[in-house]
């Protein structure tokens, strides 16, 4: 007979199966308890007290948890986009805004705690649509097509080292439940865009496999720019304006296939691949000016730009891995295959000239067709020894070649374009890195070590068929070290130190010779005489997701040199050049925190912000540049009953300041409202808005030249609402086993165009 006492400790434990969640902060500190969380989302604990082992009645209790939308780990933080619902109807673009460590500013520019030089991967891989121009292809993929964002802050030596940075590695969304199938199909519509998707995963025997495919039409996305250059020196010629609108349309089809055979334990094979298109057009009305001192018009004409892109990105991927007796001891080998195409196709033309001084502008059109192909061959190992050390080592080589064919054509009397053989360029672009590393991780006690040192090699170089180019070539040797420590306090509290030094390759775009005159009186090209920048960086982080208030909270300081800088100059003819140089240094100072509260049951309150300050020097120039820059953002989710809950989110910031130059202040919210229905509530209803107080965000870019100041405004609608469905069919319960190592080329810049070897594309 059980008493009294064992009844009430028995209602005691059930109540608190009810009422009690968890999760792992992933630094190897306790449990972090919470109230109020429930969800089958993830595993349960099965909790067996000594004391009742045993009575018969009662096997064992479970405590259920809710997974949480931040996790960190001692080099990452982890954003699980599946538990946020304004994901739903957002572009992931607009969901970084969200994401611990990351801003984006009105002109869907993204910063790494203030720094814009960082690696973009999408599931684990560099992409080459994503190099190309990420701000377009993430702010055309819906946010509820990816499973969780990693923002990797301290890259270690098995990375390769370029990007200082670090990187932001997009993880897809695939069915995670095993043994027979699932699939979710989704549907979404605002008034900027609609779309759907499916996502599947089915296992049979030892033989795994998920896709995940999804399509997206944008047609409302509204831009407004003003460029304004203000000549100091030409009274005369003093003001030039020019005056643009587009709508952008878009479409954009996404998907992923992983496959994994396992005949036993001690060896796995997996395929896997990424598919990526995106095609957008942008026509552009634009009005030119030209003004006096006195702010009388000299000359007036307009235009018509005409802006077709193709984005495309194909990667291929199979690896084999090896599991030795001992635990965690493996070897894996693997091979890539990437290929990517950034076509760009620009007509330019002008008419109503009035007063116009010379020769009126003739129409031109610039036709771009970039193609790159990419092998990857790589070889990781992994040896523990005992419990507490281990050892990693690895070797890698990159083979890539890239090709590029820009046509530059001028109408004649006709109406027929004739290409300028002068202004046009067909070259091919060939770099070659091999890379080898190794990495100790040794745990003491609470303290944790891990030091890494990696060398690379790269040949990289430019062969030229058009007559008039030289054809350049480089070689390179870079020794980059690493070291990370972190040290469990008491109550699940973590400290972490780390440094490490990254370098930054100049891209192919940074080296190209040819010059871009796209946009009257600015002409873009490159430098062939660039070598690498080198940076040194200290971090100290301080996490506890334990105490009633959450906190992941950073500050670090960096130093670059030899520093690739974008500069402008102004020539004899009125026309700013836009080049580039390892002319510059920079000293860098940050402070980033996550803060997260649940006051009360069902209520998350979570805030993201920073600051930094940046201190520019280019001697050659005599430019000493330095300020502040911020941002902050946050986030209110509330779990109603009956499977509702309502997210509100806001946030805003100013860019930091630049070589010549600072950016303005911007901003931004929403809010989202969410239902689930039916059994295991397979059916999720979510309606949105974004835009509601700010319907519209401008944002300025302000550069200071010698005898030139220059003003670039972008005004973009940001108001929008919307409504996702989706619905999950069938049940699994387990994910695509991957192979513990994989491919991850992460030394293409993000936005700098290494894909890109024929010109500088159209901004």
């Amino acid at each position: 007979m059980i008493t009294h006492s064992r009844l009430l400790f028995l209602g005691v434990i059930t109540l608190a199966t009810a009422t009690v969640s968890y999760s792992m902060s992933g630094t190897g500190s306790a449990p972090n308890l919470s109230v109020g969380d429930k969800s089958d989302s993830v595993p349960t604990q099965t909790v067996v007290p000594d004391s009742l082992a045993d009575y018969d009645l009662l096997d064992e209790v479970t405590v259920t948890g809710k997974k949480p939308l931040i996790q960190t780990e001692a080099t990452k933080v982890i954003y699980n986009m599946e538990e946020d619902p304004t994901a739903a109807t957002a572009t992931t673009l607009d969901a970084l805004r969200k994401v611990p460590m990351l801003s984006v500013d009105a002109d869907g520019n993204v910063k790494m705690k203030g720094e814009g030089n960082f690696r973009i991967f999408l599931n684990g891989k560099p992409d080459p649509s994503l190099s190309a121009n990420y701000k377009e292809v993430l702010r055309g993929m819906p946010a509820s097509t990816i499973k969780k964002i990693e923002v990797i802050t301290e890259p270690g030596a098995k990375y390769d080292a370029e990007g200082t940075g670090g990187i932001i590695n997009i993880i897809t969304n695939n069915a995670t439940r095993l043994y027979g199938y699932t699939a979710t199909l989704r549907a979404n519509a605002s008034t900027r865009d609609v779309g759907g998707g499916v996502s599947a995963m089915t296992k049979v025997g030892n033989v795994s496999a998920s896709v995940n495919y999804g399509h997206n039409y944008n047609y409302g996305y509204k831009v407004d720019l003003t460029n304004t250059s203000i000549y100091l020196d030409n009274p005369r010629d003093h003001y030039y304006i020019l005056k643009a609108n587009s709508t952008m349309k878009s479409n954009i089809d996404f998907g992923d296939l992983q496959l994994s055979w396992e005949p036993d334990t001690l060896n796995l094979f997996t395929l896997s691949g990424n598919l990526f298109n995106l095609r957008n057009s942008m026509p552009l009305n634009m009005n030119y000016y030209m003004l006096d001192d006195k702010g009388q018009q000299r000359w007036h004409y307009n235009g018509l730009q005409d802006r077709t892109q193709k984005y495309m990105g194909l990667s291929l991927n199979s690896s084999y891995q090896h599991n030795f007796s001992k635990p965690e001891h493996n070897i894996v080998a693997s091979y890539q295959y990437s290929y990517g195409i950034n076509d760009s196709d620009n007509t330019s033309t002008f008419k109503d000239f009035e007063n116009y001084d010379g020769e009126p502008m003739a129409n031109h059109r610039n036709d771009m067709h970039y193609p790159s192909h990419e092998h990857t061959l790589q070889l990781d190992y992994t040896l523990p020894l005992g419990e507490k050390h281990v050892i990693e080592t690895g070797a890698k080589y990159i083979v890539r070649r890239n090709y590029g064919d820009t046509q530059y054509l001028v109408q004649d009397a006709s109406g027929t374009w004739v290409e300028d053989p002068d202004a046009s360029i067909n070259m091919k672009q060939f770099q070659d890195v091999g890379a080898v590393y190794g990495v100790y991780t040794g745990k003491y006690g609470k303290l944790t070590a891990k030091g890494g040192l990696r060398y690379e090699y790269t040949h990289m170089g430019a062969d030229f068929k058009t007559p008039g180019y030289d054809n350049y070539s480089q070689d390179l040797n870079n020794l980059v070290p690493n070291a990370h420590l972190s040290y469990n306090l008491d109550h699940g509290s973590s400290v972490t130190a780390s440094y490490q030094m990254r370098i930054n390759r100049p891209a192919v775009s940074q080296l190209n010779p040819y010059r871009d005159n796209t946009t009257p009186l600015v002409v873009s090209y490159g430098n062939p005489d660039l070598t690498s920048q080198r940076s040194n960086s200290v971090t100290l982080t301080y996490s506890n997701f334990m105490l009633p208030v959450g906190m992941n909270i950073s500050a670090g300081y960096s130093h670059i040199s030899d520093m690739i800088v974008n500069y402008s100059f102004l020539d004899q003819d009125n026309v700013i050049n836009q080049t580039y140089g390892n002319i510059g240094s920079k000293d860098g100072f940050n402070m980033y925190a996550y803060l997260s509260w649940r006051p009360i049951r069902g209520l998350s309150l979570s805030v993201n912000g920073g600051a930094n300050y940046d201190h520019y020097m280019a001697d050659k120039m005599n430019v000493d540049n330095d300020g502040w820059g911020w941002n902050v953002s946050g986030n209110i989710d509330y779990e109603l009953p009956y499977d509702m809950q309502i997210s509100l989110y806001g946030g805003g910031g100013r860019s930091g300041i630049m070589l010549q130059g600072t950016g303005s202040g911007w901003h931004y919210d929403g809010l989202a409202f969410s239902k689930k229905f039916l059994k295991e509530k397979r059916l999720e209803v979510v309606l949105s808005a974004s835009g509601f107080v700010t319907p519209s965000s401008k944002y300025i870019n302000t550069s200071t030249l010698p005898g030139v100041i220059v003003e670039n405004q972008v005004s973009v609608k940001t108001w929008s609402i919307g409504m996702s469905v989706s619905y999950r069919l069938g049940s699994l319960s387990s994910q695509v086993k991957k192979t513990s190592k994989s491919i991850m080329n992460d030394d293409v810049q993000s936005g700098g165009g290494s894909s890109q070897p024929g010109g500088r594309g159209n901004r």
